[in-house]
């Protein structure tokens, strides 16, 4: 079938995207339609191959020998069109199974010249692109000697009308669904397979952006070619039988959540999941233990099995209206898991858990029956949550909470300690979460309301646990800071940054060319900044965005910012204010007395941070990828820039912009950094 075919394949690279989308725009002679247009239509064609970009344009289609000299002149216009443009434009013909030919566009000749496929000048993979070719021609191309409907055959070799639902000899049923078990290795064969069943009307479900899972055919005509369809692809589909096997399976365990519930989940099987595996405590074990003694097979299995690298369970969730996405993973295998394990000592053997879901599982049995895990287990898991707590104040509610219930240690005696630690000398390099943990049981000490959130401990058993500890008695360390934090009063010594906030001014001048697509910009705030103090000179400040690119792809690349000499309009008036660090940021400081809660709710009351508008001056607000107070080009010393582009009417999905720029009265040409957003 393939030598009743020939390719063509093209590479288009424009080096700026504007001149790719003047390109598209315009006219191509020879098809009388614009350059857009044709390429849509050529992207069309069922035997075509086309990159998803805009720039680089790659395109490959494969076109039966009557059409080769039509589609030749075509492709070889829109090639030399492009490279009259200023593109990198090449164009390759070969036939499905042989050489290739390459012709490149050379600006010095201004036309095509030939180049070997394996020259510098050429770009793409023509090879590949053949590969792809001869793939799409062999699963979508209409086959030469196509049967006709009355001689359609079922796989037992009854002849059967296109029609029929069932199998007048062998009862085969035609509108029983096809489950992909495995997929072809060629991501393109796939591909190419889906959009032809697409093409024919054949439904199929499960589809994403390579592939499917079920095929549901309506008749003997559309099962007999879709179950062609995807054996010339390479699939291999799942036997009826086991296919309905594990309907019936999932639908079993569907009905678990109604038949043993635990806590407060409700019915749904992706919600009971995760409260077996989360939140589920000893009250549910004797539910649990009924569940691995009646259904240990069904536990094993779905604790066992790939689901998520199987199509054929995909398929078998859809048809019993399961989301697989729900029984996948580690939690699922976990929570399959329990109920053998809690059940019967030795369904340990039966079950094949990896590293990561048996971590789960043993943090589960802590909760739920703390009694079946080995000396080695607990040992292992405790030092393991303490490696974990030290570093990452997250975790250290799981490591009080499993040295509690494992231990045996009054938590308030856990809290103790884990204090101690943290406020050792270098704590906060070497065991930040439990340094973290000082700062907010020091916070909660002059503010009872500010109760740590340390899961997953209650908050009526971490009070207690909290009381306790405070009639015992703090370490040294603690104490001696809670009665530092209790004279102290924010800001703590900390130094001020002089800063001003403007309000947003819009104007509809001075305009701006956009670098990359020509078009005119509006300021979207205009600053006349007057003299600030002695090194802050008057400047002339444009805030701008590109309507045309931020409607395409909103980014803080299409954000401009112009800075030039003032004194020439009227001055705005700016409020003057004194700022302080955000509470990360002093806490970094580590003052003395500071405690976080008291100084955050200072902030709040002395109207800190000003995140709307436009600041000069100032810290930092937000959690920026970098410091925006960079050098500047200009080497004066930078004056930091803050806005919110929403406030300004700006496309830009970010809460807040940075950067840095120059105002110092004597700078010739002032500079401005790259802006940093969060």
């Amino acid at each position: 079938m393939t030598k009743s075919y020939e390719g063509f394949a093209l590479q288009i690279d424009f080096a700026q995207r504007a001149r790719a989308r003047s390109w598209s725009r315009g006219q191509l002679a020879a098809a009388r339609k614009p350059v857009q247009s044709v390429i849509d239509e050529l992207k069309a064609r069922p035997l075509s191959e086309a990159s998803i970009f805009g720039n680089p344009i790659e395109l490959a289609v494969a076109v039966a020998a009557s059409e080769l000299h039509e589609c030749e002149k075509l492709l070889a216009e829109l090639v030399t069109s492009a490279g009259e443009k200023g593109a990198h434009a090449e164009l390759a013909h070969f036939p499905l199974e042989g050489s290739v030919r390459c012709r490149v566009w050379d600006a010095r000749e201004r036309q095509l010249v030939e180049r070997p496929p394996d020259s510098r000048d050429v770009k793409r993979d023509y090879k590949l692109a053949q590969s792809t070719l001869r793939e799409l021609v062999r699963i979508k191309a209409p086959r030469e000697a196509a049967r006709p409907a009355a001689a359609l055959a079922c796989k037992c070799g009854a002849a059967v009308a296109a029609s029929a639902t069932i199998c007048p000899s062998c009862r085969q049923s035609f509108v029983e669904p096809l489950a992909v078990k495995s997929v072809p290795r060629d991501a393109t064969a796939s591909t190419h397979a889906r959009e032809h069943l697409q093409k024919l009307g054949i439904p199929i479900e499960g589809t994403d952006f390579r592939s499917f899972t079920l095929v549901r055919p309506r008749n003997a005509g559309e099962w007999i070619e879709a179950r062609d369809v995807l054996t010339r692809a390479g699939f291999s589909l799942l036997e009826a039988a086991e296919l309905s096997r594990r309907v019936r399976l999932l639908e079993e365990m569907a009905s678990w959540p109604r038949k043993y519930p635990i806590g407060g989940s409700s019915d749904t099987p992706g919600v009971w999941l995760y409260t077996l595996v989360h939140t589920a405590g000893a009250d549910t074990r004797a539910t649990l233990e009924k569940l691995g003694r009646e259904h240990p097979e069904a536990l094993i299995e779905l604790s066992r099995d790939p689901r998520d690298s199987d199509p054929g369970w995909s398929a078998a969730a859809r048809l019993a209206g399961l989301e697989l996405t729900h029984l996948t993973g580690a939690e699922a295998q976990v929570a399959f898991g329990l109920p053998v394990l809690l059940a019967s000592p030795k369904g340990r053997k039966g079950l094949k858990l990896p590293s990561l879901a048996l971590r789960e599982a043993v943090m589960a049995l802590v909760r739920i029956a703390p009694d079946l895990l080995t000396t080695k287990e607990r040992e292992e898991h405790l030092h393991r949550l303490e490696v974990e707590a030290s570093t990452s104040e997250p975790q250290v509610g799981r490591w009080l909470d499993a040295l509690h219930r494992l231990g045996g240690v009054p938590l308030a005696q856990v809290l103790h300690d884990a204090l101690e630690k943290g406020t050792r000398p270098g704590a906060e390099k070497k065991h930040p979460g439990f340094s973290m943990l000082a700062e907010k049981i020091i916070d909660q000490a002059m503010d009872p309301s500010a109760l740590p959130s340390l899961t997953p401990l209650g908050e009526a058993e971490l009070r207690r646990a909290l009381d306790e500890l405070a009639r015992q008695g703090y370490p040294p360390a603690v104490s001696k800071r809670i009665q530092a934090a209790s004279k102290a009063a924010p800001p703590y010594g900390l130094e001020p940054l002089p800063a001003w906030a403007f309000p947003p001014n819009r104007r509809t001048k001075p305009t701006l060319q956009c670098p990359e697509c020509r078009a005119s910009m509006k300021p979207k705030a205009v600053l006349d900044v007057p003299q600030l103090g002695p090194k802050l000179g008057p400047r002339a400040l444009q805030l701008y965005e590109c309507d045309a690119c931020a409607a395409e792809e909103p980014s803080v690349e299409h954000v401009h910012i112009t800075l030039g000499p003032g004194g020439a309009g009227k001055p705005s008036s700016p409020e003057a204010f004194l700022d302080y660090p955000d509470v990360a940021d002093a806490a970094r400081e580590r003052p003395s007395g500071f405690a976080r809660r008291k100084y955050e709710n200072w902030l709040k009351e002395s109207g800190l941070p000003r995140s709307a508008g436009i600041q000069l001056g100032g810290y930092p607000h937000g959690v920026y990828p970098e410091d925006p107070r960079i050098g500047l080009s200009c080497r004066h010393p930078p004056t930091l820039l803050q806005f919110d582009p929403h406030v300004l009417g700006m496309r830009l999905p970010q809460v807040r912009v940075a950067t840095s720029l120059c105002l110092n009265p004597g700078c010739k040409r002032p500079d401005v950094a790259e802006p940093v957003t969060y």
